[in-house]
């Protein structure tokens, strides 16, 4: 007696979903699957990583926030006090799209935080205020609205305000790619 059509697709998708299981018992996956209504779309599941979704801040919500936070929170508190635009696609991760992180920062007047370094990249763009800096491998880069002052990964820097008045700068840095590639380090 033959086997029919039915019986061997019936028997093929047994062994097919035993063969899933095992694989999934393993903590091993499948790429082999493509077809998108099936229960292993292996190119669906390598692209499903969460994406950042397209989102508007205000800087006049983060502006009050800011000089809100320079009153409670003091440099002795921590030394950053940095508003992070996190995407809500992405929360809880600190990320603002996939792979950068984004901050705005307001510096009291004569505030300057110690040295530190890290292995992201940084770019500081100036907001408000004409005396923001970033001292890079010990030397001050002052900037102010406008300018843009790149800190490169591992490189020795801090930040603050040589100025009288506030000033505001924003950071982004590729944080959440480090994180992903597992190379982040601070020091």
């Amino acid at each position: 007696m033959a086997t029919s059509t039915k019986d061997t697709a019936t028997n093929r998708d047994a062994r097919l979903d035993a063969l899933y299981e095992r694989l999934s018992s393993h903590a091993l996956a499948p790429y082999w699957a493509v077809q998108s209504e099936a229960d292993h779309d292996e190119d669906g599941q390598v692209l499903k990583a969460r994406k950042a979704a397209p989102y508007q801040w205000k800087y006049s919500d983060i502006e009050p926030i800011l000089y809100e936070a320079a009153e409670l929170i003091s440099m002795e508190d921590s030394e950053r006090r940095s508003v992070v635009l996190v995407n809500p696609a992405l929360a809880p991760v600190r990320a603002t799209v996939s792979s950068l992180y984004t901050a705005y920062r307001l510096n009291d007047p004569s505030e300057i935080m110690p040295a530190h370094r890290h292995s992201i990249n940084a770019v500081r763009i100036g907001l408000t205020g004409t005396q923001n800096f970033t001292g890079v491998e010990g030397e001050d880069i002052t900037f102010g609205p406008g300018d843009l002052v790149l800190t490169p990964a591992d490189a020795w820097h801090n930040h603050g305000n040589h100025g009288d008045d506030f000033a505001v700068n924003v950071s982004i840095l590729d944080l959440p790619l480090s994180e992903f590639l597992n190379a982040a380090e601070f020091e």
